[in-house]
C-alpha cells in the first residue's frame, strides 16, 4: 500500500509549495485519498492606528489533497479545487477532518 506521502509526491512531485514550503505532516483524509499539511512565512501589510501601512509576517498553513485508486495503482483525483490555505493550524486541520 502507498502511503500518503508516496500519493502526494506521485500527483505533485518532489518540489515543495513556493506558499508553504515546511512540511509537518502526511496523512490519510479516507482510504485511498491523501493529504499534506504545510507551513510557509508570509507577509502582509496593515494600517497602523497613524495610517501608515506596516508589513507583517505571518505564518500560512497549506493544505494539498491527492486521491490514489488502490486496485488500479494510479491517481484518481488531484484536490486542486479541495487544496487551501489557513491562517492558523487549527483552522487547517479541521478543514481536513470536515473532508473525512
Amino acid at each position: 500500500m502507498k502511503s500518503a506521502k508516496d500519493i502526494i509526491r506521485q500527483e505533485f512531485g518532489n518540489s515543495n509549495n513556493f506558499m508553504t514550503p515546511e512540511i509537518i505532516e502526511y496523512g490519510f483524509v479516507r482510504k485511498g485519498v491523501a493529504y499534506e499539511l504545510s507551513s510557509g512565512d508570509w507577509f502582509d501589510y496593515e494600517t497602523t492606528t497613524q495610517g501608515v501601512r506596516v508589513r507583517v509576517n505571518t505564518k500560512t498553513y497549506g493544505v494539498t489533497i491527492a486521491g490514489y485508486d488502490l486496485k488500479a495503482e494510479k491517481s484518481i483525483e488531484r484536490g486542486d479545487e479541495s487544496s487551501g490555505c489557513f491562517t492558523s493550524i487549527e483552522a487547517a486541520r479541521e478543514y481536513i477532518n470536515q473532508l473525512a
